[in-house]
């Protein structure tokens, strides 16, 4: 390869670089201008699964009638309060609704946590550090509950977050989360509430919901946002299912090869 054609090469990687990190840079102006944006936190990936954006606060009164035009809420405040506020009084079908009703209006993909998602992040991520609650085993520092809440919900980040910056995933309001199983997809509440009792604001602790449309005045929601970083990580992991495709077939036929006894000069040259 000449010098020209070495420049061009490195030409053209920079540019296809520079072009990658635009339309990435263009994403971020846009989510930012949106007035139905989520605020949220970019939460690492490890060897079991990729990065995703999990949502900073609880879903706010404000946020829920800017997009649905009502505010459900029991814990209903003060006019330019309730933008601070978690919105409760939601079932796990309002929860479907305003997840689609909020990608249509801000033309970016929302969805709710799965339960595996929610206790990672909970937990604190690739940072944790083993708490009992979702940011420290001291529960009045992170968490409005049964024994500091006097019977009522609070300000989203009130309390400090957990390791990843993340708050009120113990207490305040319950959030509405999808659990897998055999039976298909359903809804469960994690995290705790206002009224509850230390044990049901830990982590690892998992609720009984009712029935799709039941509303309760300490259940609302947080959400994740599907982005490009999720599309791009898509396309990397069908990249390297098929190479693993490929290097299985050709184990295959190296065995099969083997068992026949056939002359390896011939058929590997």
């Amino acid at each position: 390869m000449t010098y020209s054609n070495k420049f061009v090469a490195v030409f053209l990687i920079i540019l296809l670089f520079c072009s990658g990190c635009s339309a990435r840079r263009k994403a971020l102006r846009k989510m930012r201008r949106n007035p139905y944006r989520v605020e949220m936190i970019l939460v690492p990936g490890t060897g079991g699964f990729l990065a995703f954006n999990m949502a900073k606060y609880e879903i706010s009164q404000g946020q829920w009638q800017k997009v649905m035009g009502n505010n459900p809420s029991y814990f209903k405040k003060h006019f330019l309060k309730r933008f601070e506020y978690p919105v409760e009084m939601v079932s796990w079908e309002d929860a479907q609704q305003f997840v689609e009703k909020l990608n249509e209006r801000s033309g970016f993909k929302y969805r709710l946590p799965y339960d595996w998602e929610w206790e990672h992040v909970a937990r604190g991520g690739l940072d944790s550090k083993g708490y009992q609650y979702a940011g420290s085993n001291r529960i009045n520092e992170v968490a409005w509950h049964g024994g500091n809440s006097k019977n009522t919900t609070h300000p989203a980040g009130s309390k400090k977050p957990n390791e990843l910056g993340i708050y009120d995933m113990s207490g305040n309001v319950w959030e509405w989360c999808i659990h897998e199983d055999e039976s298909g997809d359903y809804g469960v509440p994690r995290g705790g509430g206002w009224y509850n009792g230390e044990e049901s604001c830990r982590v690892d602790f998992r609720a009984e919901a009712g029935g799709d449309d039941d509303r309760f005045y300490s259940i609302g929601l947080r959400l994740v946002l599907i982005s490009y970083t999720d599309e791009d990580n898509s396309a990397k992991g069908k990249k390297a299912e098929k190479k693993e495709k490929r290097r299985k077939s050709k184990a295959a036929s190296r065995r099969q090869w083997r068992k026949s006894g056939s002359d390896r000069k011939s058929r590997w040259i």
